[in-house]
């Protein structure tokens, strides 16, 4: 006697036998259909900075450096720029971007001019999109982003992120 081939759901999981309709026996979906990628909310910008619109990993990684090159700890900046410790901790961590006005009081506490601050972290942001443009499958990619509409992008992001949840997945 032959061995009888065993099929997953891609939607609910389930693993079966196929039916003569080739249907899930659980959410009746066709087995070999693709699932649609869920819709994810579009975040809001208050989900990725607290405040203002710089780029958080440049401006997180240059404030923590300025920092210990003067010698202070995240405790000590923030006594001088009055605010919270942790508040310095989610600046340097990519996790909430100042205001300019904080942004201010942190270039005067780190004995450095805010245009220099300004300057340094959009070189850095840059530096960090030269590098990006390097990679095949960006450079691939950017001649036909302006191509693209809205609910394109969307749909490609949502893609995109689905896929590499399932290669994460596969590697676990």
């Amino acid at each position: 006697m032959g061995a009888r081939e065993v099929l997953r759901c891609d939607i609910c999981h389930l693993t079966q036998f196929p039916a003569k309709n080739n249907h899930c026996r659980r959410c009746h979906r066709g087995l070999d259909e693709v699932p649609e990628p869920e819709p994810r909310p579009e975040p809001a910008a208050a989900d990725h900075l607290c405040a203002g619109a710089l780029p958080a990993p440049a401006l997180s990684s240059l404030l923590r450096m300025l920092r210990l090159r003067v010698g202070l700890s995240q405790r000590q900046l923030a006594d001088r720029i009055k605010t919270p410790r942790t508040y310095v901790s989610k600046i340097e961590n990519g996790k909430c971007a100042p205001s300019l006005h904080t942004l201010g009081r942190l270039a005067l506490a780190l004995e450095v001019s805010l245009a220099d601050l300004l300057e340094s972290v959009e070189r850095s942001r840059q530096s960090e999109l030269a590098e990006l443009r390097k990679d095949p499958l960006i450079g691939a990619l950017l001649p036909l982003i302006p191509r693209l509409g809205e609910e394109q992008r969307r749909t490609i992001l949502a893609r995109m992120a689905d896929l590499a949840i399932m290669a994460q997945r596969r590697t676990a």
